[in-house]
C-alpha cells in the first residue's frame, strides 16, 4: 500500500526502486535448497546395492523425490551401491 500511495504522489519509477528495493526484495520466494543427511545417503547406497531402480529409490527418500534430484545429490551413493551389488 505504501508504494501505491507514493506512485499516486508523482514519484518517478527510479526513485521508487531506489527507496523500496530492500522492501521489495526482502521476501525470498521458492523452495529451500535440497540438503541430504547421512541417513539418506546410507539408505540410497543400500537400496542401490540391493538392485532397486532409480524411480523406486526416489520414491523411498523423504516420501518421494524426483529422479533428477536423486541423481544430482546422490550420484556417489548410487555408483558405489551398484558397484557393491556386482
Amino acid at each position: 500500500m505504501q508504494i501505491a500511495a507514493q506512485i499516486r504522489g508523482g514519484i518517478s519509477k527510479n526513485t521508487l526502486q531506489r527507496r523500496f528495493k530492500p522492501e521489495l526484495c526482502s521476501s525470498k520466494v521458492g523452495k529451500k535448497p535440497f540438503a541430504t543427511t547421512e541417513a539418506e545417503r546410507k539408505l540410497v547406497k543400500s537400496l542401490a546395492a540391493n538392485g532397486l531402480r532409480y524411480n523406486d529409490i526416489a520414491a523411498l527418500v523423504r516420501e518421494g523425490i524426483s529422479i533428477p534430484t536423486l541423481t544430482k545429490y546422490f550420484k556417489p551413493e548410487l555408483r558405489r551401491g551398484s558397484a557393491e551389488a556386482k
